[in-house]
């Protein structure tokens, strides 16, 4: 049987905060040896080690991802959780590890409206709740979804997946955005599609969809 289904997930500032509160630790991040940053949009400057270049990303709750180069000691903090790469050795990049919060769960093939139930809190099962195949004759939804604007959402994800494995994914800006108007071309901020930008020529890019 093969499953498919596409999650809405949020980054709140409360998140960003716990996470810039934990003491730094290996664990907080994901490493990639022998790569360095294309750029450090935050800072760039020179520290003693990739630790301390690393608990300066963490004390600062709007970098994701942060760069050492071991030979000329440089740091860069970037806010991008996706960086551009590229080889270099004697270098490490950063990548913090950062829990999304789950708020929507689409379910192909059960012939319930996606839009409607974005929307409508009585036509979901409820979130959370623990995911199985069962029940997937209805979409399921996180009654957060309904106090967006006090939530302090900074970011919203969404991922299509295919049997438990995402295949593609696109992030938003969700800053002083509403449960209509995040999902966007002017808040997209990066994505698994390469041909997909800010100024792509699309038929239709929103929430509502062709309607």
């Amino acid at each position: 049987m093969i499953l498919l289904d596409c999650t809405f997930l949020i980054l709140t500032s409360s998140v960003l905060s716990n996470v810039a509160l934990h003491q730094t630790n290996w664990r907080n991040f994901d490493m990639v040896k022998h790569k360095r940053l294309l750029s450090g949009s935050i800072s760039t400057k020179s520290v003693r080690s990739a630790l301390a270049c690393a608990t300066l990303c963490t004390s600062d709750q709007s970098c994701c991802s942060s760069n050492y180069e071991k030979v000329s000691s440089i740091c860069k903090l970037e806010t991008s959780c996706s960086p551009a790469m590229e080889q270099f050795q004697d270098s490490k990049v950063m990548i913090k590890v950062i829990k999304w919060l789950p708020v929507f769960v689409a379910y192909s093939g059960n012939e319930k409206s996606v839009y409607t139930a974005w929307r409508n809190q009585t036509e979901c099962y409820d979130l959370p709740t623990p995911l199985a195949i069962a029940n997937t004759t209805r979409h399921v939804r996180n009654p957060l979804i309904d106090s967006w604007s006090d939530a302090g959402i900074k970011k919203v994800k969404v991922q299509l997946v295919k049997n438990d494995v995402t295949v593609a994914w696109l992030i938003f800006n969700g800053g002083n955005t509403n449960t209509m108007n995040w999902f966007s071309k002017e808040n997209l901020l990066n994505s698994s599609f390469n041909d997909l930008t800010t100024s792509s020529t699309t038929k239709f890019f929103g929430i509502q969809g062709d309607m």
